[in-house]
């Protein structure tokens, strides 16, 4: 189970009316009440070319049609003459004009599928307006949806589309289709180009179409489309929930080591994100109070003070006394551990450990110093590095310089480059 419980499992197209006009006009096409009314607009040209044994048939059924609706009574009769009225459809007209009539008998019946029937006899026929095929694909997918033939849905979408009807639900609607199927990963492709296609359209994208994305990419433990629709998620919808349900399906995909945790709950921590005790206890394991004593203090005081941890929790406990030691006599070493870490033989790891103590004592500039000159080394691991240079130039209000960091991360860590890169975005842009 995962943890995005509300992705939408009915269809995403509001139910369409089959609007009486529609139907009537349709039926109204058949113009006719008489075989000799019948061959007049034959005569004139233009008009539908009905044969004879249809409109023997379609003429009465049409009067019937129109009088059911005050005497529901007689509905039932009306279901009885679908068959004969279709065999008797034998010219394209006919077939047209049988469909509309299908759909008026389906009105009356409250009958989906006889409805179904009669759109797709209307298309099948190649007399439909050129005005009307978009929109009958379109009753005609959501039908098709109903009744689960959800190729026949795509199939529908699609020659919507190629009829210019464009309307991003349709997408949705198509895209749903992989997810009734169980078709996971076909579903997610479908998705994100919808979302792609939104977004360049500018509509605004739908919060569950994010978390159907977020619950497709858990299921699968796909890193790409869990860090697609989990940046989606926060950039468009950036509460702290939802920034919480993004950073932990970026770090369940990614299956990330307690390096790549930290550095996700770090953002989770100046967001106010962290929302649970698994949170809190995550921060404090993964910053490790000998590590980063400073740190871990603060999250732990954060964590009991907001009611999601308990002081007397034995690990939470050990936690706060061991960072407590520490913290003073590792703050008063900083300033020697920077000058060894800056002599010509300093190992890389010394000068990003150095960087990372700057950082967990909130000293960004100088966290940022060592992380600077660690990516000079040519043993320096880029990603890690890049990452907390990110952190501490967004920690410095260096919104330019922490884009460009987190932009340079590249491999797995790139997932947590690119939920800080929606935090820098957001703060450039005076969020």
């Amino acid at each position: 189970m995962n943890r995005t419980s509300s992705r939408q499992r009915g269809p995403l197209l509001a139910r369409v009316a089959m609007a009486a006009a529609l139907s009537l006009g349709v039926v109204s096409s058949l113009g006719v009440s008489s075989p000799a009314f019948a061959a007049k607009e034959k005569a004139s040209g233009g008009q539908p070319q009905y044969s004879p044994g249809f409109l023997q048939v379609a003429s009465p059924l049409q009067t019937a049609v129109a009088k059911a609706k005050d005497n529901p009574a007689a509905v039932p009769d009306l279901v009885k003459q679908v068959d004969p009225l279709i065999a008797a459809a034998k010219s394209p007209d006919d077939k047209f004009g049988a469909g509309g009539l299908l759909v008026a008998i389906g009105l009356a019946a409250k009958d989906t599928a006889l409805q179904r029937k009669g759109i797709i006899l209307e298309l099948d026929s190649g007399k439909a307006p050129a005005d009307m095929v978009g929109k009958l694909n379109v009753y005609a997918a959501q039908f098709a949806y109903d009744a689960k033939d959800f190729a026949d849905v795509r199939a529908r979408v699609a020659a919507a589309q190629a009829a210019g009807y464009k309307d991003v639900q349709l997408e949705i609607l198509a895209a749903d289709t992989y997810f009734q199927e169980k078709n996971i990963p076909q579903g997610l492709a479908a998705l994100k180009t919808v979302i792609e296609h939104a977004r360049a359209s500018g509509v605004k994208v739908d919060e569950a179409w994010y978390r159907r994305g977020l619950g497709g990419a858990e299921d699968t433990t796909n890193p790409e489309y869990g860090t697609f629709f989990a940046t989606g998620l926060a950039q468009d919808y950036g509460t702290p929930a939802n920034w919480a349900l993004a950073a932990a399906v970026v770090r369940d995909t990614h299956k990330y080591g307690l390096p790549e945790t930290l550095d996700v709950l770090r953002l989770q921590s100046r967001l106010d994100a962290l929302q649970t005790e698994r949170d809190y206890l995550d921060y404090i394991e993964a910053a490790d109070p000998i590590r980063n004593p400073a740190e871990v203090k603060a999250a732990a005081d954060k964590g009991i003070a907001a009611g999601k941890l308990k002081a007397a929790t034995p690990f939470v406990a050990d936690a706060v006394r061991i960072a407590s030691g520490r913290m003073n006599a590792d703050r008063a070493a900083l300033p020697e551990l920077e000058k060894s870490a800056r002599g010509a033989n300093a190992k890389t790891v010394l000068i990003a450990g150095t960087g990372d103590a700057y950082l967990g004592f909130s000293q960004p500039a100088k966290a940022a110093e060592m992380y600077k000159l660690a990516l000079t080394k040519p043993d320096a691991d880029k990603a890690l590095l890049n990452t907390r240079l990110g952190i501490a130039l967004y920690d410095a209000a260096d919104y330019a310089g922490a884009k460009a960091a987190f932009t340079a991360v590249e491999g797995p860590r790139s997932g947590v480059a690119q939920l800080w890169l929606v935090q820098v975005a957001n703060k450039a842009g005076g969020k």
